[in-house]
């Protein structure tokens, strides 16, 4: 059961192509965050630029890191909406299931939904009392300790949970100029919950969450194929070379250490009023969000460039919908949503420069969808909202004087329609054909003069979808889609650097391009192929084009900077790049996954969980000149687990990325280098789990 369209549904019945996973099936395949993903659901790449979490559907995303801009994928968490990226690199914390909806969901989802939506629902409060608890050691000193309680306070009338998580490691990418590890990370979340049942037709779910992190992962970089300006810059020390530009994989010589620590808390009230010819909802919500983050912008021992950035978010949403029940031939929901963001860079320093920044936006929606069953087997849907969005930036540079101003503001409205024809062949197979819009707010890049002044146009997408959901035999499910994308007026980003006061800065530019194109197939089986053994399998076939794009800027390696046979920096040049593929776009992924269950002498030992998953990947692009990019992956995970009789106890072993292949954290590319950073090289590890 998913709520894809916003009311509890079969996911077979369901005209969206949707990849659902339980909570339980993500602690089997080894997934933990966000990012990881990206190794159970076809057609998403979940990366990250810098500090900032950037999920993409089937190539449509964005590597905009700025305040106030958010990504293509909209993402929320029991319903509450997450445009912050920088605050969205979080583990999967007390879960129940997670729906990735693929393809514009402007229509009940609004704004910023141009790829999609992942939608995290966590675990609701039970009046049947249960815990658990859980710990975990594993390679490079990772440690981790969750706890789940749940019960009733006022028998079937009022009840709570609470959910912890915390971690830590050492890291595991060596800085050989300092001499000590990089690559650390550590986590304390907390999520509590409150279930108000005062009546048999009305509910109220309040929950308060609290998180802190640190992270330097994506920032333990090392230049990418030795091109770094570090080769050409004062180097009165005398380092070595082999000091000055690491080459192993997992190696850094950053002289000023990396920080990424996000903090965040909110919180959220859903009530739900069974009114009998329909259900309405109403759903409140605050967050604040402050993340600290400094970061040797050069990746050397020298001392070239760096900053020191304070992000700050203060972020209200309101929606109220009203849904007919989801039998019968006529179905409906209308709505309405309201949406305030304000986020600041309080300060930003880099050198002798400081400067703040402001982007401020309100959103406001109404929308509505209608299902007809014209026979008892055709039906027929359709759709349309209306937003409207206004967005002002503000830029000032307090130092060195004379102080820089910039700003602006903008509003606009925008109609997204969605139409849907869906036929059932029989009650376990069907098929279905939707047009869809999405659209993408403007948005500003506010950390510049220039950028506070002139907004990037807002983006939008024209989908096309034909798909089929089917169940053979009650033992085989199979899904598949096909579409078509039409992508017009996308919001790209460029790094480039400026001098001031003789110190080097990095700055970006937001650009439009004109138009683009995607289309693919992705198919999905689920099997339940004999007692206690379950097999699924995922297929992405994608092909993305930029088609008019004739002054993008991007950088290439300056001719002019060869020493000792290596580029040492980046030149920003215009290229016209039609013919170019979008960034995290694979051509081809395959996602393999098996999970066997059996008891031990009928139970009197105990029971045995394996599970296993593998992600296959083809090379994709990082950068819109394709200069730069992942190259073709494998990411393999395992695990058992023996569960004590009675199930009470249980211990995992578990292996994470078993193939050792190199996937990238990050890739950036500046004027002073082009650097990376990868993820966990193999590991391995141990769990014990008590509960009740």
């Amino acid at each position: 059961m998913v709520t894809a369209q916003r009311r509890s549904e079969n996911l077979q019945n369901v005209p969206i192509s949707v990849t659902a996973i339980t909570g339980a099936a993500l602690r089997q395949s080894g997934i933990n965050s966000f990012q990881e993903l990206t190794n159970v659901t076809p057609g998403l790449v979940f990366a990250r630029s810098t500090a900032n979490a950037q999920p993409t559907i089937r190539g449509i995303g964005t590597r905009n890191a700025q305040i106030g801009d958010e990504p293509n994928v909209a993402l929320y968490v029991d319903g509450v909406y997450q445009p912050i990226q920088s605050a969205n690199n979080q583990d999967l914390v007390d879960i129940d299931r997670v729906e990735v909806l693929k393809g514009p969901q402007g229509t009940l989802f609004g704004r910023n939904a141009t790829g999609g939506a992942i939608n995290i629902i966590t675990k609701r409060p039970s009046y049947t009392p249960s815990a658990d608890a859980t710990f975990t050691y594993g390679r490079f000193d990772f440690v981790k300790g969750t706890l789940y309680a749940t019960g009733p306070i006022v028998r079937d009338r009022l009840a709570a949970s609470i959910g912890v998580t915390a971690l830590q490691d050492d890291g595991y990418i060596d800085n050989i100029y300092l001499n000590r590890k990089q690559g650390r990370r550590n986590l304390f979340a907390i999520r509590g919950k409150l279930l108000w049942q005062p009546s048999d037709n009305f509910d109220l779910t309040t929950s308060a969450f609290f998180t802190k992190a640190f992270d330097d992962v994506t920032f333990s970089a090392r230049p990418l194929n030795g091109n770094t300006s570090a080769r050409r810059s004062a180097n009165p020390a005398a380092i070595p070379e082999n000091i000055l530009v690491p080459k192993g994989d997992f190696q850094t010589s950053e002289n000023v250490i990396p920080e990424y620590r996000p903090r965040q808390w909110g919180v959220s009230s859903t009530g739900n009023l069974d009114l009998g010819f329909a259900t309405f909802t109403a759903l409140a919500s605050f967050q604040e969000t402050h993340t600290w983050l400094t970061s040797d912008t050069d990746v050397s021992p020298l001392q070239i460039a760096s900053y020191n950035l304070r992000y700050n978010g203060w972020t209200y949403t309101q929606q109220a919908y009203l849904a007919s029940p989801s039998n019968g031939r006529f179905r409906w929901i209308v709505g309405a949503e309201g949406f305030q963001d304000r986020q600041t860079t309080d300060p930003s320093v880099q050198g002798a420069t400081r400067s703040f920044a402001e982007v401020k936006t309100r959103s406001y929606a109404a929308f509505g969808e209608v299902t007809y069953g014209v026979t008892d087997s055709l039906f027929l849907t359709g759709g349309l909202r209306y937003t409207h969005d206004r967005k002002s930036a503000y830029f000032q540079r307090i130092a060195p004087l004379p102080v820089q101003t910039g700003s602006n503001s903008f509003s606009n409205g925008k109609v997204t329609p969605r139409a849907v024809l869906r036929y059932e062949f029989s009650p376990v197979a069907n098929a279905y054909f939707s047009f869809s819009q999405g659209y993408k707010s403007a948005s500003y890049n506010a950390s510049t003069v220039a950028g506070a002044s002139v907004a990037a146009r807002p983006e939008n997408i024209d989908a096309y979808e034909l798909g089929f959901k089917s169940t053979i035999d009650g033992w085989l499910r199979l899904n598949g889609a096909a579409f078509y994308y039409d992508y017009t007026d996308l919001q790209v980003t460029v790094a480039n650097t400026t001098v001031v006061n003789g110190v080097t800065q990095l700055n970006t530019a937001l650009q439009n391009a004109p138009s683009a194109r995607s289309y693919g197939l992705e198919l999905s089986a689920d099997a339940a192929v004999a007692t206690g053994l379950r097999l699924n399998a995922g297929l992405s076939l994608l092909r993305t084009k930029i088609t008019d794009f004739p002054n993008a800027s991007v950088t290439i390696p300056n001719p002019a900077t060869i020493v000792n046979g290596y580029y040492s920096g980046n030149l920003s040049v215009s290229r016209d790049v039609a013919g170019n593929q979008l960034i995290r776009a694979p051509r081809f992924t395959l996602n393999l996954g098996s999970t066997y269950s059996t008891e031990l002498d009928g139970g009197k030992y105990g029971r045995l969980d394996l599970s296993s998953s593998i992600l296959f990947s083809s090379r994709f692009y990082t950068d819109i000149g394709n200069r730069l990019f992942q190259p073709a992956y494998r990411n393999a995970n395992a695990s058992i687990t023996w569960h004590a009789p009675g199930d009470h106890w249980r211990l995992t072993l578990f292996g994470q990325n078993l193939t050792d292949d190199r996937q990238i954290a990050q890739i950036f590319t500046s004027a002073l280098n082009d650097n990376v950073a990868y993820l966990k090289p193999r590991w391995f590890g141990a769990t014990i789990g008590a509960g009740f």
